[in-house]
């Protein structure tokens, strides 16, 4: 994961020394490396190496070797010898040098007092992936030298890996079957690779959208297939990409449940970490309503979502229906006061409870899309008298111009009123 350099106790390096080197860890297979050689005070440089594999081999390794002017040299397959040809450090591309490991493209070097900074340009064969250490080391005139110092870490995947794209992160309405993203593989030029093997699956954003219960392996997600007439059977499938076009569509079929989500994609054969895109599941046209002198709020920290910040979500127009609807009430029965406001929506609307238990069902179902609302009709403050109560229900169709209204028991004592606008 990385390398740590651990000085001695009194903070003043032996010399000669690999002052430092970059990167540190890489992950690119085209790779600009830096070292910054120290000798020991009038003492003359006599050879510098970068050694990069998985330990302190020569063999099937990518080997460089600094003897010292202009010319920088590249070992051979085994280690044994040098290959031949040298690069140039003059930072002009000219042949490039290379084995089986790596190839060298370009490189300076540039000197100041004590100091060596050498920059070599190399680019890294795909087939040589895996974890891999970079080491380094120099000698000078006093005979000393630094030894094999690690100084940096790279890690070079398989030859393809999976990405998932889109232009900006989508927002879907609940159970629609929409486009998501594209998933392709790419090699390690950037190319599109066709007829690469790709693992696509989604998750949920734990308590996304206020639900903060069922976040386990249980809680609903979306499915995903390669055509937009499905099959959704899975939110994890395996595909081949498009043979042509290296890109596959990825189709979702969103859950009734509005929250965050995320898609990932990897390439079967890659360890590579797996791209990803988020998208959302959800109503965009709803909006906060906050307490005011005509009701209070209730209900969010009693239904596993927070607070009643989160509860409490309309459409614009269902808000100003419930509004006009309210201010008629309170004029014909001036001593109520205030009203009650339960569930509204939540955030980005969709399924309130998501453990789909009783309370979850017709009409609570409604509250999924921002234009439903439950006045309290009994147990606590505010709520309307059952005498009242059909009143109410009344004018949520004649001021409000609801498109449904019911007082509704829940339990054996638990009334309230549910008006839909």
């Amino acid at each position: 994961m990385g390398v740590w350099r651990v000085w001695n106790p009194s903070n003043v390096p032996a010399l000669p020394i690999v002052r430092a080197f970059s990167p540190r860890i890489g992950v690119s297979p085209d790779q600009t490396l830096v070292a910054r050689f120290e000798k020991s005070p009038g003492a003359t440089y006599t050879g510098g190496w970068i050694l990069v594999n998985s330990a302190v081999n020569g063999a099937n390794a990518c080997y460089l070797a600094y003897p010292g002017g202009t010319e920088l040299y590249l070992l051979n397959d085994t280690g044994s010898a040098l290959q031949p040809g040298s690069i140039t450090l003059t930072g002009s591309i000219t042949s490039p040098l290379g084995n089986s490991q790596c190839t060298v493209i370009s490189g300076t070097v540039a000197t100041s007092s004590n100091e060596i900074v050498l920059t070599v340009n190399v680019s890294f064969a795909s087939t040589f992936n895996g974890n891999k250490f970079v080491y380094s080391g120099m000698t000078d005139s006093t005979g000393n030298n630094t030894g094999w110092q690690p100084v940096g870490v790279m890690y070079f995947p398989s030859s393809a890996f999976g990405a998932a794209a889109t232009t900006s992160d989508p927002f879907f309405a609940p159970s629609t079957t929409s486009f998501l993203a594209y998933a392709f593989c790419r090699n390690f030029a950037g190319n599109l690779l066709p007829a690469c093997p790709v693992d696509v699956f989604t998750l949920p954003y734990t308590n996304s959208n206020a639900h903060f219960h069922t976040d386990g392996p249980t809680r609903p997600r979306s499915r995903l297939s390669t055509q937009s007439g499905g099959p959704f059977n899975s939110s994890v499938i395996s595909l081949t990409t498009d043979a042509l076009s290296g890109q596959t569509p990825i189709y979702a079929q969103t859950t009734d449940t509005g929250q965050q989500e995320i898609v990932l994609a990897c390439a079967t054969a890659s360890p590579l970490p797996c791209a990803s895109l988020n998208y959302w599941v959800g109503y965009q046209d709803l909006y906060y309503v906050a307490a005011r002198s005509q009701w209070i709020l209730i209900g969010g920290n009693r239904t596993g979502h927070g607070n009643d910040d989160f509860n409490h979500y309309m459409t614009s127009n269902a808000a100003y229906a419930l509004l006009a609807t309210t201010d008629q009430y309170l004029a014909a029965h001036p001593e109520q006061g205030t009203i009650a406001v339960n569930d509204m929506s939540l955030p980005f609307g969709g399924r309130f409870d998501i453990e789909a238990g009783n309370r979850w069902r017709n009409p609570h179902i409604r509250h999924m899309t921002g234009r439903s609302v439950d006045i309290r009709g009994s147990l606590g403050a505010s709520m309307i008298p059952f005498q009242y109560q059909q009143e109410f229900k009344a004018l949520c169709f004649t001021v409000g111009g609801a498109t449904y209204a019911e007082v509704e028991l829940i339990g054996s004592s638990a009334q309230h009123i549910h008006c839909d606008f």
